[in-house]
């Protein structure tokens, strides 16, 4: 196996383990700091809105 084959399957699992721990983070997110009366948003990430305001 040549080395740039080794750092390519190195890069690939890191990017894999990243996106594998990125998912997690954002179901941990979604479940503990649900959106509530007048907010709107995913993943623990809300926004408050004013709904039918003038």
């Amino acid at each position: 196996m040549s080395i740039m084959r080794a750092i390519n399957r190195l890069v690939y699992g890191t990017v894999l383990a990243a996106a594998a721990l990125a998912a997690v983070a954002v179901h941990h997110n979604h479940v503990t700091y649900p959106c509530g009366g007048h907010q709107v948003g995913a993943a623990g990430m809300c926004v408050t809105t004013q709904w039918g305001a003038a």
